[in-house]
Order: structure tokens, then sequence, then C-alpha cells
């Protein structure tokens, strides 16, 4: 799998589902982690993309929000910050992880 031109490799979570948000339990760092709504959202496009060749952008998960939330185009630079930084939060927190 591909994110932003990134070969990457999705760790290995015990996955619950709460009223939309997800909760998820690394073993391998014994951490619990919570996603709000747009970072539950953002997690099941990867998901949903994983074990495939596709690369997926942050452009075409904002378009995907956009569609899904009917959010005004005029915030797009703001989503699109937005989902890069929840990107970049799930590599900080090694549920993603770019291969060498």
């Amino acid at each position: 799998m591909h994110i932003n031109g990134n070969e990457v490799m999705i760790s290995l979570l015990e996955i619950d589902t709460i009223e939309d948000e997800i909760v998820a339990y690394n073993a391998k760092d014994n951490k619990i982690i919570t996603f709000n709504k747009m970072a539950s959202f953002i997690w099941s496009i990867i998901m949903e993309m994983e074990n495939t060749e596709v690369n997926v952008t942050t452009k075409q998960i904002t378009e995907k929000i956009f569609k899904t939330f009917h959010i005004k185009e005029i915030e797009e630079k703001e989503v699109y910050a937005d989902v890069d930084d929840i990107l970049n939060q799930f590599i900080d927190a090694n549920l993603i992880k770019r291969k060498a």
C-alpha cells in the first residue's frame, strides 16, 4: 500500500467501533488509541486499501470527506491540512510505518 507516494505497512491492531469512533489496541506497544470521528473515517479508508497497490493521497481522502460529510469546498485547505495532520499522527503513533 502507498500513502502519498510512500510505501507503508499498517500495524496490527485490535479494533472496536463505538458510536462511529474507533478504539484501537496496539499489543506490541501496549497502548490504547482513540480516534475521533474524522480520524476514524480516514482510518477506514486506509484499511479498505490496505492490501492493494493503490496510492492513497491526501487529496483523495479530502474529496471523500467532502462527499460524505457535505463539507463546503471553501474549507478545502483546512480539511486538506487536517487530513495531512491526521496521517502524520498515524505515522508518529506507529500505526502506519514507512517501508525503507
